[in-house]
């Protein structure tokens, strides 16, 4: 499976550009997605429909909420992240997920017009992937997911057209990414059994062409005109596809590690536990006067008596670097403590630099008899800088220990925090806020009936036109989340006046009523604003709401 990516090489072609691309320029800094379904007839069916119409052995995997579901905990803001080792490349930051949306009938029907030969062309996709009302822009990447049905061309180029990609037997290309002018960048992810067999082939699909999308969007970032990207550089490995937090991914290239990430996430016949230890901005600075940090295990963690088989520490650098170097006093050390004694592991950036904001791992040494599990109880990060002109400085910003033990072993564990969308609902956008349109009501689901909740938010991203806000009452926006009871919850300036920008999420707390909630006591949730019409009036686009219920 070895995916093409020479979009790009064909639009700067046609505008005279040529040569070799530079790595480290053009990447995609703050990566924001939505996934966008494409099949013959949306107006008339959803997309599980049609796909259980085509394809009814696979119809119960390839879901709008599954791969929504696989998506959105790929890109959880939440750290460490899958995209960590990014940073090191101009600074990529993890992508976040703006939820997904249908292509319209008119933007299909547009597209399935322009069939070459029965298939569709990478240049009609280009189009496809902006076509939209104006305001209503798309998200700056997409991925494009065809239904079995669609039969889609390779990039061709300078040739005009190509044959369907996923037909014949061997190696063919299952998936790629591109770029246009005026488009954003997107990728193309069909789902016939030629090209992915189940949902599993499908994600770590994805996670390739979304790397690649962020890291070389447009052939001039990391790699050459779609050779040498970094996902490419680790399909042919036996590190081609590993699991991270239980999510089936693609590595990656890293060149910092030399090597392919993430790395196996615990040894053969062993699972894992990580435990955030600390994090703050920054949650030390060792400098030439202050040379340790130490920190605890959290109280509250996942256990077990069984030995350590590898720990290994995480570790976020803050707004200033690690210089690294070759003298004893450049580097980092760092004490793993458990029960009954310790063990240091030296200089474990390896004399090199860690970059500002990038995170690195570092396997720890452990004695000749491994620590049980649940007596580890923290480590302490030490250096030996010289203070003065030419001392460093170090900020570090979150710290986390990733535990592995043997497969079968008994564990204790706390209750787990339980989490449930009681509403999620996407578009591109959903609703977008003008002079004349200023609700939007989405009815909830009734879900957990009867179970206690203790928190409850709504989750509010916005897409490409921003809440400008203000002081006026019209300027912000109200939410109110409607109770079977008729009651209202209601929240006036949830923004507090404050302007959220195109491209951000913001959740926004509910108080829970004296009584307490239950499952099934939300009927709906409202968005209101006030806006004036005319030159001085604001538009706001919504691409997701989400109800989230923290469950007791």
């Amino acid at each position: 499976m070895k995916p093409h990516h020479i979009a790009t090489l064909a639009v700067l072609g046609s505008l005279g550009i040529a040569g070799t691309a530079r790595a480290g320029s053009a990447v995609v800094s703050n990566g924001r997605f939505t996934n966008i379904y494409i099949f013959p007839d949306p107006s008339k069916e959803t997309w599980e429909e049609h796909f259980k119409k085509i394809d009814p052995a696979r119809a119960a995997e390839f879901t709008r909420d599954n791969i929504d579901r696989y998506t959105q905990e790929l890109m959880r803001p939440t750290w460490p992240s899958y995209f960590d080792s990014l940073m090191q490349y101009s600074g990529i930051h993890p992508p976040l997920f703006f939820g997904s949306a249908v292509a319209s009938q008119k933007c299909v029907d547009d597209a399935l017009h322009n069939l070459f030969q029965g298939v569709l062309q990478w240049d009609t996709i280009r189009s496809l992937s902006n076509c939209h009302i104006d305001g209503m822009g798309p998200s700056p990447q997409v991925n494009l997911i065809f239904s079995p049905d669609i039969k889609i061309a390779a990039i061709s180029w300078p040739t005009a057209h190509g044959a369907d990609m996923c037909a014949g037997s061997g190696k063919h290309t299952v998936a790629y990414h591109a770029w246009g002018l005026n488009t954003p960048n997107f990728t193309v992810l069909p789902t016939s059994k030629e090209c992915t067999a189940d949902l599993t082939s499908f994600e770590q699909t994805m996670t390739h062409e979304v790397v690649e999308t962020i890291s070389d969007p447009a052939g001039m970032g990391m790699g050459d005109f779609g050779k040498h990207e970094l996902a490419d550089n680790c399909e042919d490995t036996p590190e081609a596809h590993t699991t991270w937090n239980g999510l089936p991914v693609a590595t990656y290239w890293s060149n910092f590690d030399n090597g392919c990430v993430p790395k196996s996430e615990a040894p053969a016949g062993s699972k894992l536990v990580t435990w955030v230890l600390g994090e703050d901005n920054p949650l030390k600075r060792l400098t030439g006067d202050v040379h340790s940090l130490t920190l605890h295990v959290p109280a509250v963690r996942t256990v077990t008596d069984a030995r350590a088989t590898r720990v290994t520490v995480v570790i976020q650098t803050g707004g200033d670097d690690l210089r690294g170097g070759s003298g004893k006093g450049d580097n980092a050390d760092v004490t793993l403590t458990f029960a009954g004694g310790s063990k240091v592991t030296t200089n474990v950036n390896h004399g090199r630099s860690w970059g500002g904001d990038e995170t690195h791992t570092a396997q720890l040494d452990l004695p000749a008899t491994a620590p049980r599990v649940s007596d580890i109880t923290g480590v302490t990060i030490t250096t030996h800088f010289g203070g003065g002109l030419f001392g460093d400085n170090w900020n570090i910003n979150k710290v986390a220990l990733a535990v592995s033990f043997p497969e079968g072993s008994e564990t204790k564990a706390p209750k787990p925090i339980i989490t449930h969308d009681w509403l999620d609902v996407s578009g591109a956008p959903l609703v977008r806020f003008t002079g004349d349109v200023h609700d939007r009501t989405e009815a909830v689901k009734d879900d957990d009936a009867g179970k206690e909740i203790s928190a409850l938010e709504v989750i509010i991203s916005t897409g490409a036109d921003d809440l400008r806000a203000g002081s006026s009452p019209g300027d912000n926006c109200n939410v109110s989340v409607e109770l079977a009871s008729g009651k209202t919850i209601s929240i006036d300036d949830a923004n507090h006046g404050a302007s959220w920008a195109g491209w951000s999420i913001h959740a926004v707390q509910i108080p829970l009523p004296k009584g307490g909630m239950k499952g099934g006591d939300v009927k709906a949730v409202k968005l209101h604003t006030g806006f004036g019409g005319g030159i001085g009036g604001d538009n706001w686009n919504v691409n997701r709401i989400q109800l989230r219920a923290t469950l007791k």
